[in-house]
Formats: structure tokens, sequence, C-alpha cells
């Protein structure tokens, strides 16, 4: 049995929104629902379910009693919700688990989204979605993780460049130094002799 269902209206300073909170016995929620990943503003399937969910708060709230059909068409959409949620959080886990394979794996030359995806048992295009939704290239990422990597190892060693280089997973020393010139506005021989003054 459902509780209690209150609305309140906000002005937003550029439209008026509205907040329908429907409390529910712990214990009739869908047992996989974590109330900690909904988010289900960030897709269209999770816009259409907060749609649901507020067209039965607001029904709930011209009843005059307590509905059972309408308590059972409440849960059955949190479950929908579970499995939107569940769906957007495997693809989050997807992305933190590629990148934190490019932080262990960027110095490997050969790393680039085919073989990222290929690693992952997933096609190129959907390694590409996946960072189109950081505003980051999945190339732009490994590059960065190669640039921190140099960055460290011309702050802390004397190597040569062309051995930073290789060693920060570029192949090539002049790609290597026109790449950290554009970060950095200076070559990498520049800056390291401005960390030895």
């Amino acid at each position: 049995m459902l509780g209690f269902v209150v609305r309140a209206v906000f002005d937003h300073h550029t439209a008026p929104f509205e907040l329908i909170s429907i409390a529910i016995p712990q214990d009739a929620l869908p047992a996989t629902l974590d109330p900690g990943i909904l988010r289900l503003s960030q897709s269209a399937a999770g816009r259409e379910l907060a749609n649901v969910l507020a067209g039965l708060g607001a029904l709930a709230l011209q009843l005059p009693a307590a509905n059972d059909a309408l308590n059972a068409q409440i849960l059955s959409t949190l479950s929908l919700v579970t499995q939107v949620s569940a769906e957007e959080t495997d693809g989050i886990a997807l992305l933190e688990a590629i990148q934190a394979h490019i932080a262990r794996c960027h110095m490997q030359s050969e790393l680039s989204a085919a073989p990222l995806a290929a690693s992952f048992g997933i096609t190129e295009r959907k390694i590409h979605a996946l960072f189109e939704e950081t505003g980051q290239t999945v190339g732009a990422r490994i590059e960065a993780a190669r640039l921190a990597t140099a960055q460290t190892l011309l702050e802390t060693t004397d190597l040569q460049i062309s051995a930073i280089a290789a060693r920060s997973g570029f192949r090539d020393p002049s790609y290597f130094a026109r790449v950290f010139r554009r970060k950095h506005g200076v070559s990498p021989g520049a800056w390291c002799a401005a960390q030895l003054s």
C-alpha cells in the first residue's frame, strides 16, 4: 500500500515546475531499485518514465482514497525505472572501466579505439559513443594521459626527450613535441629547462 502523495509547485526563474512526491514503504519497492543511480532525465526512455510517474502521482492526488490498481501501476513503473537506470549505469561503469584501462595502459603506443573496443568486446562505434558523452574523444583521452605521463617524466627524470616520448606512449618524438607544444605553449626541451631554473 502506498502512502501519501504530495504536490508542490515552485516558481523557477524561467518557468514554474512541479514536484510530486509519493511515499512508498521500503518493502514495497522493487529489490533492484537503487535511488542513488536514478537519473531519469539522461535518457529519452527515462524522461518518458518520469512523465508516466508524474501522471500517476497527479492521478493519485485526485482520488479520495488509496487505489490498489493505481498503486500496482506505480510500482510496475518503478520496476521499469530500475531497468532504465541499470542500462545507464552499465554504460557509466563500462566507460569508467575503459578510462581506468587507458590510465593503466596509455604507454602502449598501439593503444587506440580499435584495440580498446576489442579488449572490452564492444564496437568502435560504441566506444566513440561512450566518450562522446564526456565531451572528449577516446583519442584525446589517451593523448591527455600520455601528456600527463610525459610531463611527470620531464619534471622528475633526466631522460632524453625521445625516451620520454616512447615511455609515454608516443611513437614519434616529433609528434610528441608538437602535441606538447600545442598544450603547454613551449617545447618539451624548454619545459625541462624551465623546471631546472
